[in-house]
């Protein structure tokens, strides 16, 4: 590396120093990666490669580009449910609903702890929005609020008619805390790997311990934890 990369890097980190806390994990625990046999692709998914044709996963939060369904169909023909109440994203996703049909099936919901009806705020300047004010986006973009379906593990599990589960990928931008009650975590039974995204450096009024506190509760049903970059995890049976 030279001198300006070198510089550029430290700048890098100085500014955001989440990021090389984040690095800093991955260095530490790349052995540990290469041992376990994982697969990866950015922006940040890990996974174990026990995947086929046959193969069902659900992508919550999946964004306008819903990256990680499609990079798995792509990859291996699988099937991917796609879920994002975000209103902004509708067009994107119904673009790639027609594409990929009939792997690929996407859903206008919130992931939440029970079924119902709540206010979404939407960051006009950033991909992800939230259900929660204090969201550093909604809390420093400028937004926009309408009101969402609410849809539980259980009952979102229920309408794709999966059996069995590959893979769930969720990530709703801080709901998450509260998304881990006993009756979504009973819903779990079915799930082979679970890749979570934290964001107790994005939402005011959580902490780390928060996040460790979610991570217990989701090995008591019998699963195995990894964090690569100590925010992110995988958990796996």
């Amino acid at each position: 590396m030279n001198i300006m990369k070198f510089i550029t890097k430290i700048w890098i980190y100085i500014k955001y120093p989440n990021l090389f806390t984040m690095d800093l994990s991955k260095f530490l625990n790349k052995k540990k990666y290469e041992k376990y046999g994982l697969d990866g692709f950015p922006p940040n998914y890990i996974y174990f490669n026990r995947f086929n044709d046959r193969s069902n996963i659900i992508d919550v939060g999946c964004g306008f580009e819903a990256e990680l369904s499609v990079t798995m169909i792509n990859k291996f023909n699988l099937n991917a449910v796609a879920v994002d109440p975000t209103l902004k994203h509708e067009s994107f996703l119904r673009e790639i609903e027609k594409k990929y049909k009939p792997n690929f099936t996407y859903y206008q919901f919130a992931l939440s702890e029970n079924n119902g009806e709540t206010t979404f705020f939407e960051s006009n300047n950033c991909e992800s929005g939230s259900l929660l004010s204090k969201h550093k986006n909604i809390q420093n973009d400028s937004i926009c609020e309408y009101k969402v379906n609410l849809i539980d593990l259980p009952t979102l599990i229920a309408k794709t008619g999966f059996k069995e589960i590959a893979y769930l990928k969720i990530d709703i931008e801080g709901a998450e805390y509260g998304l881990f009650n006993e009756k979504n975590l009973k819903s779990l039974s079915i799930v082979n790997q679970l890749f979570v995204e934290f964001h107790h450096i994005s939402v005011e009024g959580y902490s780390k311990k928060d996040t460790l506190n979610v991570v217990k509760s989701i090995e008591n049903k019998g699963f195995k934890s990894f964090s690569y970059d100590g925010l992110n995890y995988l958990f796996f049976k």
